[in-house]
């Protein structure tokens, strides 16, 4: 006959046995589960890559394409920048150009010093050579030698009207002498720019 100390070690054991296995087995569904969803999240993380993967050369002909228009529209910007300060400056250079003196506009330079001259304060305008010299500017001009004669006012207006002539002077020197009569003689040298074709023919 078991004792009882005997009896409830054995109930014991076989509460054991059967929780064991019980026990094992939730412990092996949720490690089956866990397998289960892990594997699940790396097929939709490999499909995922697959789908990038495939779609990387579209997106990356895509960028390049962009690129490329960005490229040519920066360009055409460019080009249109540069031809409107082409245009710009064009105008200016005519201008320019149109400044320095040829033989024909050398006429009308004599004609407009006529002119001022008739007015009474333009006393004399010499050319001290004939054949046009080079300035320290590397730029070809003519010496002109200016006589001046009037009242201080009288002498700024004549050579206020003489510098606003549409033509390239430049002051070189002056000198200004009292008269007894209470006027000024006022001696300008001038250079007048010319082109470089002047006096070539």
């Amino acid at each position: 006959m078991k004792q009882p100390n005997q009896a409830i070690q054995t109930e014991e054991r076989k509460e054991m046995r059967f929780a064991t296995p019980s026990f094992a087995k939730d412990k092996n569904k949720r490690s089956f589960i866990k397998i289960i969803i892990f594997n699940s999240i790396n097929l939709v993380l490999v499909i995922a890559l697959l789908y990038m993967i495939n779609k990387i050369p579209d997106l990356a002909s895509k960028v390049k394409m962009l690129r490329s228009e960005q490229v040519a529209a920066e360009e055409t910007q460019s080009v249109g920048v540069i031809v409107s300060e082409v245009e710009k400056y064009s105008s200016d250079i005519e201008n320019l150009r149109d400044a320095f003196v040829d033989e024909t506009r050398f006429l009308g330079f004599i004609s407009d010093m006529e002119q001022i001259k008739a007015k009474g304060v333009l006393r004399e305008v010499s050319f001290p050579v004939t054949d046009p010299v080079v300035d320290s500017n590397k730029n070809v001009g003519l010496p002109v030698s200016v006589v001046l004669r009037g009242s201080i006012t009288d002498i700024n207006s004549t050579e206020q009207e003489i510098v606003a002539l549409p033509y390239l002077l430049r002051a070189i020197n002056a000198n200004l002498e009292a008269q007894p009569d209470g006027s000024y003689i006022a001696r300008l040298g001038m250079f007048l720019y010319v082109d470089e074709e002047f006096n070539e023919n």
